[in-house]
């Protein structure tokens, strides 16, 4: 993973949490971290067991808080894919491609250019993409 992406994305965490008035503790920082590091898309379990490699005493609770925070803080996208919630520190428009017989997920490039239905012109579009899901030949 590019270690400017990372940073970039580090630094808008850090920008989004204080613009919010929120504690940035180290475990925290540690979680955002792991997921901007990755385009693994992890699981929650995923991201405890690495983070928990520096902070042993992590609790569960405290990996789903903070997912839900991050999440509502448009920091991360959560994929729901067959095996799970997963996360994605990719905020950038862009598609998921999922094999359903390996479980990886991939970003792909965003092919369509999303536009609401004249009947919703009252509504702003925030965000759009496609899933594709694939079976390996």
């Amino acid at each position: 993973m590019n270690r400017s992406l990372i940073k970039t994305r580090v630094q808008k965490f850090l920008s989004e949490t204080r613009n919010n008035n929120l504690p940035v503790t180290p475990q925290k920082l540690a979680i955002f971290e792991y997921i901007a590091s990755t385009d693994k898309h992890p699981m929650a379990e995923d991201i405890l067991k690495n983070v928990r490699k520096k902070f042993p005493n992590l609790s569960d609770g405290t990996i789903y808080k903070n997912l839900k925070k991050f999440k509502s803080l448009h920091l991360i996208h959560e994929i729901d894919a067959p095996d799970g919630k997963r996360y994605d520190a990719n905020i950038e428009p862009h598609d998921h491609l999922i094999n359903l017989d390996t479980g990886e997920i991939h970003d792909i490039k965003q092919t369509s250019q999303f536009k609401l239905p004249k009947n919703f012109k009252n509504l702003t579009l925030y965000r759009a993409s496609v899933t594709y899901y694939t079976r390996s030949k």
